[in-house]
């Protein structure tokens, strides 16, 4: 049975563009076959106008069908169309090295009707798990750039066995002027660099600039033949280059033991290509580029310090230096200068050279804010003082007086709170391990991020779960943080040929783990969302908070600055109740008699403001809750011999990982791990703010967007139960956070006894809408939460949450909860 006209049908409501369609049967006919679309994978469109969609290729040899999945890019008519022809020269340059670290192309192009060009290629790693460079952190990173800088050096630019090594390196000459002209020109950036930094407030005339009492060449001089530096010549070690080696374009295969297998990777996007480049082009690339994706979380004096080792990977010592970035871009040296044994002092000045050519362009990407801009610009002029010293050391730099300044303004605020002090109290020797990205289905360029999306949610879900949001590779490039939140801007960049599975099949939200409710909606874009030709760096404002969680109290919303006052008897909400459950769940409960949380509460306030606790560091902040609900399938009570433990790992850039172990009547299941990559993880709310006035006021600018039957005293408790849920809080936030309690109509203080660990603590509830009371137990001493207990209006426990650990660690391993 031959169903090629059905395919063909397929493909035309596939594809949507009939020159396309027209060009990709011709093809397909032309090989004694036909092309039907790869199920679940929709037509994307590429950072470069390209348009990718995945198919089948079906062909026929002596009666028999074999059948090949294939990437089909659709190349536009002009410059990126050079990608099918450069990417075969990369693969013939050095097929050993090809086969292990490039996509094969699958035949040669084909052109369409109006100029375009179909380029195709086999899948990646031939269909393995897989990630980027992007979604990698810590150790990871590090091992992952250093892996592929080292095969781009010693693999990809071996020495033709036949030329023995100590006969040298291939050693181009040129001017230094010449140098950085070719760079800026090889990525379409020539010109655009200059009006750029001229919009930055540069003086494209000055020789030199004045910056923190010193004069540095001016770095834009370079492009012009009569600029000072421009004439000196240089003698640099070429080779091949993959010409835009950024994060995106690295693709790393995970491991049967789930982590990245740095050693496996392959090279997308060949399209600048070349044969004789400077061989620090790639490497420059890479690092910079990998930094600024991390820049805008960084302190400014961390920031300033990167910087400078930069220039001086070996020399420049601090303990301002952040970890893992630093030892990326020591590491990435050490290999570059192992490679140019003999020729170091003329790699070092290449490699200046080549900071300010990608320095400048990394000025033209329009989804780089102004501050790292401007940093990217100061980079550019301190590496050209650098290079001055070596090439010139004779010059003597002019007087300030009468120099124009080099542009500068202030770097974005970070957030304020415990995460934004972090790097500044690590030790930067210490090795740190970030959270790993979603496991990643290739099929070819193409993901498919697996969010274990097949369970049922469950009714404790609605509250205590996030949302799975996907993170599409074409996503607007940036987007402004929740509203209250203080979350830094995350970058993160793009590649032409990455799919991911948010864009290939609709995201699983309804049914789905977490997915109780329909997906938050991005908020509107800072910048806008289309990025140049060449650049890939989508600036990400991450909003780790979900404030739609959350309500707070109506009171909150008027007089916010006012002083937290003891308020008079508030009577309940609902009947009096007995007290939550107690570790013996056969005792009888004893019924108390309300009264005001006020004094109880604000007395354990001023306690807890006192204690000399030390907040710790690190890079995760790690929870572990002990979670009791009944069967939402049966209708049955709470089984208090099963739960679930669940524990969750999570950062500032959203990235995290989930781990839920449940336990029925003491056998432990196996767990079940969810990865989550860069702003996925959106369960964290921001932190409180320390001063009681500060935080009612943060609280009432959340509740603003609750709808009005959340905005009640157990909206409140709730909120406060997120805070403490998902966040290590020093005793000066605890302290706030017991204060706005102590002052919340509705609250009541039920008096003190054991959770179910046997801790004995502070208990006060509210009661809600249909008589669901919510109480929250407080430890005695530090004020933390302690449990969390859903009671309805019959008296049946409907969830209960036992807070067993938090706290900041620089690991994801496994511990016991």
């Amino acid at each position: 049975m031959d169903d090629r006209a059905g395919n063909d049908a397929g493909l035309s409501e596939h594809v949507r563009d009939p020159l396309v369609t027209a060009a990709l049967t011709d093809w397909a006919t032309g090989r004694s076959g036909w092309a039907k679309p790869l199920p679940g994978a929709p037509h994307l469109h590429g950072r470069t106008g390209a348009v990718l969609f995945a198919i089948l290729l079906t062909r026929s040899f002596a009666g028999l069908r074999r059948t090949t999945k294939l990437l089909v890019k659709v190349l536009p008519a002009g410059p990126t169309s050079r990608e099918a022809g450069r990417h075969e020269e990369a693969w013939h340059s050095n097929p050993g090295f090809a086969k292990r670290h490039l996509v094969e192309q699958y035949g040669s192009w084909y052109p369409v009707a109006d100029d375009r060009h179909l380029m195709f290629q086999r899948f990646a790693h031939d269909g393995d798990l897989a990630r980027t460079i992007d979604e990698l952190d810590g150790d990871d990173l590090v091992e992952a750039v250093q892996k592929v800088i080292d095969g781009v050096l010693n693999d990809w630019n071996a020495v033709d066995l036949d030329v023995p090594r100590e006969d040298g390196l291939q050693i181009e000459e040129t001017t230094a002027g010449a140098y950085v002209r070719r760079e800026l020109s090889a990525m379409d950036s020539l010109a655009e660099a200059r009006d750029a930094v001229i919009r930055l407030g540069l003086d494209p005339a000055a020789d030199w600039l004045a910056v923190d009492g010193r004069a540095l060449p001016n770095p834009l001089r370079l492009l012009d033949a009569d600029g000072p530096l421009a004439p000196t010549t240089v003698l640099y070690v070429a080779g091949r280059s993959h010409g835009d080696l950024h994060g995106g374009n690295a693709l790393i295969p995970v491991s049967s033991g789930g982590g990245p297998d740095a050693s496996r990777f392959r090279l997308v996007d060949l399209s600048n290509f070349e044969h004789r480049a400077p061989l620090t082009r790639d490497l420059v690339a890479l690092t910079l580029s990998t930094i600024l994706s991390h820049l805008p979380d960084l302190p400014a004096r961390q920031a300033g310090e990167l910087l400078r080792c930069l220039i001086d990977p070996d020399g420049h010592q601090s303990p301002w230096l952040p970890p893992v970035l630093t030892p990326l871009v020591r590491a990435v040296h050490q290999i570059g200068i192992a490679y140019a044994t003999g020729w170091v002092p003329q790699w070092r000045a290449q490699y200046r050279l080549s900071l300010i050519s990608y320095a400048l362009i990394c000025t033209t990407f329009d989804n780089v804010a102004p501050a790292e801009q401007r940093w990217c610009l100061r980079l550019a002029a301190e590496a050209a003082e650098a290079y001055r010293q070596e090439a010139q050391p004779e010059w003597t730099p002019p007087a300030l007086d009468g120099l124009p300044a080099l542009p500068s303004g202030p770097r974005p605020a970070r957030p304020s709170g415990i995460d934004a002090v972090w790097p500044l109290n690590a030790d930067p020797s210490a090795p740190r391990t970030l959270p790993a990205p979603p496991e990643v289905e290739f099929v070819g360029p193409v993901a498919r991020p697996a969010h274990h999306s097949d369970r049922t949610a469950r009714a404790e879900d609605l509250t205590n779960r996030p949302y799975l949001r996907p993170v599409g590779r074409n996503a607007p490039a940036t987007r402004e943080a929740a509203p209250g939140s203080n979350g830094p801007r995350i970058p993160e960049q793009r590649s032409n040929d990455l799919i991911t599975a948010s864009r290939l099949s609709p995201a699983p939200y309804a049914g789905g783990r977490g997915n109780a409710g329909p997906p938050p909606q991005p908020a509107p874009a800072r910048r806008a969302a289309g990025i140049r030709h060449r650049a890939r760096y989508a600036l990400i404002a991450v909003g780790l908070s979900m404030v739609g969680a959350m309500p707070f109290v109506p009171t909150m919303l008027a007089n916010r600055r006012e002083a937290p006052v003891t308020p008079s008897q508030v009577p309940p909400t609902g009947p009096m109740r007995s007290t939550p459950s107690t570790p013996d769940r056969n005792a009888p409960r004893t019924a108390l008699t309300l009264a005001d949380p006020g004094p109880k509460l604000t007395d354990l306030a001023v306690r807890v403001a006192a204690l000399p606790e030390k907040v710790p560091h690190g890079r995760y902040t790690y929870t572990c809750v002990r979670i009791w609900s009944p069967d939402s399938g049966t209708g049955r009570p709470i089984d208090w011999d099963s739960y679930r433990d669940h524990q969750v790992w999570w950062t500032t850039r959203g990235t995290g990982r989930e781990v839920e172990t449940a336990v029925t009547h003491g056998r432990r299941r196996t767990p079940e791990v969810t990865w989550y990559a860069t702003e996925e993880w959106t369960a964290g709310l921001p932190l409180p703010r320390t001063d009681p006035a500060d935080l009612r006021e943060q609280l009432a600018d959340l509740v603003i967007e609750q709808p009005p039957e959340l905005r009640d005293g157990a909206g409140a408790a709730l909120l406060v139960v997120r805070f403490h849920r998902y966040h290590v809080l020093s005793p000066a936030q605890r302290s706030a956070l017991l204060l706005a309690l102590a002052t919340t109509p509705g609250v009541t203080y039920r008096g003190e006894y054991p959770d179910r660990a046997g801790r004995v603590g502070v208990a006060v509830s509210t009661d809600g809408r249909e008589g669901r009371r919510e109480t929250l137990l407080f430890d005695r001493t530090t004020g933390e939460l302690l449990s969390h207990e859903t009671t309805s209006a019959d008296q049946e426990v409907l969830g209960y949450h036992l807070f067993r650990a938090r706290t900041r660690t620089d690991s994801s391993a496994d511990r016991k909860c």
